[in-house]
């Protein structure tokens, strides 16, 4: 073998080394970040799921289509949040409040022939919460695309029925388009978690903030 052909040879091995590497740690589930990663600071395909926040009680799920994140509550307190692909331009996901009606593991699209894996439908016109591409800027046909071990998280921890929020700047409140730790109608910080409670005999009721709308309670 001459020099020229074992320079080569060991260029090759070199490359497939660092692919083997590089190919097993890019798995979804590398890109699992802690609390201290806010929803803000999540690059790419970022997700944090902490279920210990709030381990019972129905959850919610809140997507920003102009934050491109998706948040979900569990008895009104964030468990998780993560980056999303939401409808590109002539595609855009519709806002709204809507409820799962459907959940399949292995959903393969009727329209496209594309795999949809921990599908949960959101209406039968074909918009579901879904696991898929991730590029940083809203690319799907009108779907929201998950992380896949995100997606299959939060498929095991929902249920038919769980109400999903997707609301923008333009069509409902800011609560709604940039939700904070707890789900709530008026705007609350993540310090708001340390506040202290009112004591046992001191109450506040200001029906005015919230003439309308479902009544939530924290316990």
């Amino acid at each position: 073998m001459t020099k020229k052909h074992t320079k080569s040879s060991g260029i090759a091995a070199l490359v497939i080394g660092l692919i083997l590497i590089l190919g097993g740690t890019g798995t979804a589930e590398a890109e699992r970040v802690g609390l201290d990663v806010g929803p803000s600071d999540l690059i790419k395909d970022q997700w944090v799921w902490a279920p210990e926040e709030s381990p019972s009680g129905p959850i919610v799920v809140v997507v920003s289509l102009n934050e491109q994140l998706a948040y979900v509550y569990r008895n009104g307190i964030r468990i998780g949040y993560s980056n999303v692909s939401t409808g590109k331009k002539g595609y855009e996901t519709p806002t709204g409040v809507f409820t799962v009606l459907e959940k399949s593991v292995h959903h393969v699209s009727s329209i496209y022939h594309a795999k949809m894996p921990y599908t949960e439908r959101l209406t039968w016109g074909g918009i579901s919460l879904h696991s898929g591409g991730l590029p940083g800027y809203p690319s799907s046909h009108g779907c929201v695309h998950l992380p896949l071990n995100f997606s299959h998280l939060l498929f095991e921890a929902d249920s038919m029925g769980t109400t999903v929020v997707i609301a923008n700047d333009h069509e409902g409140p800011s609560e709604a388009s940039h939700p904070g730790f707890v789900l709530s109608p008026l705007p609350l910080e993540d310090d708001d978690r340390t506040r202290p409670v009112l004591g046992t005999d001191a109450y506040s009721w200001q029906p005015d903030r919230a003439p309308d709308g479902p009544l939530s309670l924290l316990v």
